[in-house]
């Protein structure tokens, strides 16, 4: 049986282990890792997230939106590696997001 430090480090390694493998899916440039229902451009939702909940990106900018930050996605979300994400909270709590901006598409 081991110490209990031994059973703490060793449950630290591992955290550590599976955080860098789930890290390691987006890189750098793209760090945050999103599961979003829908994956457009910004002028796809312009009206709306320009207009009533005051963003300002430019049309061409990949926009992930109804997303959750998880390590895996499940089927029937899109995985997408995200430079940032954007509260929509100006226009009404979060109805559709948060946002995941200048997004590229991975395999989950």
């Amino acid at each position: 049986m081991l110490p209990s430090f031994a059973k703490f480090v060793g449950l630290g390694v591992f955290a550590t282990a599976l955080l860098n493998f789930v890290s390691a899916d987006c890189p750098a440039s793209n760090p945050d890792h999103l599961c979003c229902e829908s994956f457009t451009q910004f002028s796809g939702n312009y009206y709306v997230w320009h207009n009533l909940c005051g963003l300002d990106y430019p049309n061409s900018t990949t926009v992930g939106s109804l997303c959750n930050p998880q390590a895996t996605c499940s089927s029937g979300v899109i995985a997408l590696c995200c430079e940032s994400e954007a509260s929509l909270g100006a226009c009404g709590g979060d109805v559709d997001g948060p946002l995941g901006i200048n997004c590229v598409e991975v395999e989950s």
